[in-house]
């Protein structure tokens, strides 16, 4: 089907976030932390209107994200952002690495948090 794309504020988000990372990563713990590559892309979903924005990384219990942790920016309609992290993760087991959260600019600042799962499988090796 196609996308249906809103002309003007709705009640969600304007901005739509995917995260592209590895699913399942191997590591040797003897030599450090695992460290999973991790492209954040913001979208403005509104066709005809520009969003400012502030870009934010909550924090994890039992990892730490590098890269730009928190900016502020705008998109013009239609326009992507891709933001690129890092994920450092101490030993073996499954992370939820989706840590963004995002404060839309209006005249009252609204925050959203996003409810996605974007899970990293670490497994050690010998």
């Amino acid at each position: 089907g196609l996308p249906i794309r809103p002309m003007k504020e709705s009640n969600g988000c304007p901005i739509v976030i995917t995260g592209e990372h590895p699913s399942v990563v191997s590591n040797n713990f003897m030599h450090g932390p695992a460290t999973v590559p991790l492209q954040v892309t913001l979208q403005n979903r509104l066709v005809s209107h520009s969003v400012d924005f502030e870009f934010a990384l909550e924090r994890a219990d039992g990892f730490d994200i590098s890269g730009a942790e928190c900016f502020k920016s705008s998109l013009a309609g239609g326009e992507k952002l891709k933001v690129f992290l890092k994920a450092i993760l101490p030993a073996a087991g499954v992370y939820n690495i989706q840590r963004v959260r995002l404060t839309i600019e209006d005249e009252e600042p609204v925050s959203y948090m996003f409810p996605l799962q974007w899970n990293v499988v670490v497994k050690g090796e010998e």
